[in-house]
């Protein structure tokens, strides 16, 4: 892990974050992308949410917190609403991340991390099939899970 953190110095000196919860938000960037295209999409999306005070509301790290098993058990509002500081969809998450990593993550998460790219969004979502989809505003992210679901893609 060292080797790798030590090709992002200037990044990890330069961030508002500690190297603990840039690894913590690679950790989720890690198990919410499959590809390099999405884990960078999905890095400026949580940037974007911290940086503006809100929560990540990131489905993964609610599995992670109530120990249920991605793809497997489905997840209930009790589920989303249970406080616990890993759930980052529970209320009193907005502009905080999880008090530790929810997996072991990659390099290529690492690095998207450290080194993110600019996006214009804040939501995303995944249909059945894993396809990912961004949106820039709240309305529109509701009307892709409209539509996605009327499909019975959601």
């Amino acid at each position: 892990m060292q080797v790798e953190l030590n090709k992002y110095t200037d990044e990890i000196n330069k961030s508002k974050y500690s190297v603990h919860e840039l690894l913590t938000l690679a950790s989720i960037v890690e198990l919410e992308g499959k590809n390099l295209s999405d884990r960078e999409k999905i890095a400026g999306v949580f940037y974007n949410r911290l940086n503006d005070g809100m929560d990540l509301g990131s489905c993964v790290t609610t599995y992670y917190a109530v120990g249920k098993v991605m793809g497997k058990d489905e997840l209930y509002n009790s589920d989303i609403s249970k406080v616990n500081p890993y759930n980052t969809r529970a209320s009193g998450m907005a502009g905080k991340l999880p008090v530790g990593p929810i997996s072991n993550p990659g390099a290529e998460s690492i690095k998207v991390v450290m080194q993110p790219k600019e996006t214009k969004y804040y939501y995303f979502l995944n249909d059945t099939s894993g396809k990912l989809y961004f949106s820039v505003t709240i309305d529109e992210h509701d009307n892709k899970i409209s539509k996605l679901t009327k499909e019975g893609k959601f």
